[in-house]
């Protein structure tokens, strides 16, 4: 059993509004911070199909050629979908991974990589963003990139200084990435390979009916999901509750929506939703 000095969110109530597949390691956390868990998913992730899988599958092999080429990954959701569709290409998928350098945000998204058996053991390790969100990575990227690089299979010059990025993400990825690979001179694409889904019957005025101390938001997204879904007559209700945010954007997004009390992660790791739940959600 935890005691009370080991339990900083003893007595509240943390909805998490994460696609069921991905919440596990967050709501053990706020779990063994003596938090309350409710469930409260906005949408459900799945693989893309039929012209869309053809599409992210060409983009995945074009771009393994000549010269150095970046995977990047800005959520750990998209690790299984990328696994999937490189395993419908010919030789194993991680032959194919084995090829290009990875880049990821956040160290669930590194542990995702490492156990999805896509890296080849002799692979060097991807390289994490210290930051919170997929713009902590452009920096990152760039001063790792000596000197020219030339193009093969991406869109834009015949050759840059910067890097080449592919960025691997959902269908409402954001484009802080590409767009600062872009601005430092380099090629970015984005290849989508899964998709968003609302959940059904997704009501959120029940979280009104119910004592709920604190909502946390992994994504823009997912915030815009739950307004949407909420009537119009008790959003104001619904943007009263604290909310925690995994990072800036998240939290711009949320202050854009109207939510009145936001704290922002310092980075995307469950034990720094935590702290930041705590920072807000300050005990008796």
């Amino acid at each position: 059993m935890i005691d009370d000095g080991a339990s900083p969110l003893r007595g509240r109530t943390i909805a998490l509004t994460r696609p069921r597949s991905r919440v596990e390691e967050l709501s053990l956390a706020f779990a063994e911070a003596g938090a309350a868990v409710r469930h409260f998913p906005v949408f459900s992730l799945r693989l893309v199909a039929g012209e869309a899988r053809a599409l992210a599958r060409d983009r995945l092999r074009e771009s393994v050629g000549a010269g150095e080429v970046w995977w990047a990954i800005t959520s750990a959701s998209v690790v299984s979908p990328l696994a999937a569709i490189l395993a419908e290409l010919p030789g194993s998928p991680d032959s194919w991974a084995g090829r290009v350098r990875w880049a990821v945000v956040g160290e669930a998204t590194g542990r995702a990589l490492h156990g999805s058996g896509l890296l080849p053991p002799e692979a060097p390790a991807p390289l994490v963003g210290t930051g919170a969100g997929a713009a902590s990575l452009v920096g990152e990227i760039v001063r790792r990139v000596p000197g020219g690089v030339e193009r093969s299979g991406l869109p834009g010059p015949s050759s840059s200084s910067g890097p080449r990025v592919v960025h691997i993400t959902s269908d409402r990825g954001r484009p802080e990435l590409a767009e600062g690979i872009q601005a430092a001179g380099g090629v970015a694409q984005t290849v989508v390979v899964v998709r968003h889904h609302p959940e059904p019957d997704l009501r959120p005025e029940e979280l009104l009916a119910e004592t709920v101390d604190a909502l946390h938001f992994a994504s823009p997204s997912a915030a815009e999901g739950l307004l949407a879904a909420c009537p119009a007559e008790r959003r104001g209700a619904l943007v009263a509750i604290p909310a925690v945010a995994i990072g800036p954007t998240t939290g711009e997004a949320l202050r854009r929506l109207g939510f009145r009390r936001i704290v922002e992660a310092e980075a995307p790791g469950a034990r720094e939703q935590v702290a930041a739940a705590v920072a807000l959600l300050p005990g008796p």
